[in-house]
């Protein structure tokens, strides 16, 4: 009788241990899994701060060369900083794309633009020209600092 029940024990032994055998490896596979898709996600964030920062690097010397206004290289460069998460060292050395971006940010855009009279386009053709020139020097040379930057 007590072989059987050295028997049956060392059965069920083998079972409970082939069992967690079973669970162990299952939760390495999903260990193992997690990891890849951990390692995936850091990738692709990379690669999206990477296309950011090339973006940036764009609009900067768009800026330099002038082949687009000083009020909408600001408003792109300071919502891709943001979309960064810039530490505050950074974003007040380049506060300027900010500041201007908010000084604009009252004028109509796209479809609201389309439906302002010729006068209110004027009135607000003129207040962007004077804001422009009042940054120019400092978005500028903001534009030849950020050159080559990574943030």
């Amino acid at each position: 009788m007590l072989t059987v029940l050295m028997v049956v024990a060392v059965l069920i032994i083998i079972i409970l241990a082939s069992i967690a055998w079973y669970y162990q490896s299952r939760v390495n596979k999903m260990e193992a899994v997690k990891k890849e898709q951990l390692h995936e996600i850091d990738e692709l964030k990379n690669n999206h701060q990477q296309y950011l920062n090339n973006s940036i690097q764009v609009l900067a010397q768009g800026l330099i060369d002038d082949q687009l206004s000083l009020t909408e290289g600001a408003i792109r460069i300071s919502v891709l900083m943001d979309n960064l998460k810039i530490n505050d060292g950074h974003r007040e050395e380049f506060s300027v794309f900010f500041q201007l971006a908010e000084a604009t940010a009252h004028i109509p855009i796209l479809g609201a633009w389309k439906k302002l009279s010729k006068k209110e386009k004027s009135r607000f053709e003129k207040e962007k020209m004077a804001t422009e020139e009042k940054y120019r020097e400092f978005v500028i040379d903001a534009a030849k600092r950020i050159k080559g930057r990574n943030f």
